[in-house]
């Protein structure tokens, strides 16, 4: 299937995973970028990871144009320490939003 843009179209509905976030890591770039953008236009908000903050921030903006919630988390996930703090700190936004999902 392709859409006006000569692109791919899901099959998934837009709204397929509306209430949910995904956490998506290389989320800066290629697949992952690609992936997160998807799973943003079928409805779900974002936690984005990546060694480098700048990528992710554009993918974020992205998102945003799409109406969906994204936090970005600079994290090297080869490194336990990292995945740690990427836990604890999609943990902690999930608690401050008041949802277990986020």
């Amino acid at each position: 299937m392709s859409d006006r843009r000569g692109g791919t179209r899901s099959v998934l509905r837009a709204d397929a995973l509306a209430g949910r976030t995904a956490l998506v890591t290389g989320g800066g770039t290629g697949i992952g970028r690609a992936t997160a953008l998807e799973l943003a236009r079928c409805g779900a908000d974002l936690v984005l990871a990546g060694r480098r903050a700048e990528p992710l921030e554009k993918v974020r903006a992205e998102a945003a144009e799409l109406g969906r919630r994204a936090l970005v988390v600079a994290a090297d996930i080869r490194e336990d320490d990292q995945v740690t703090g990427l836990v604890d700190r999609t943990g902690r936004s999930a608690s401050s939003a008041g949802s277990t999902c986020w």
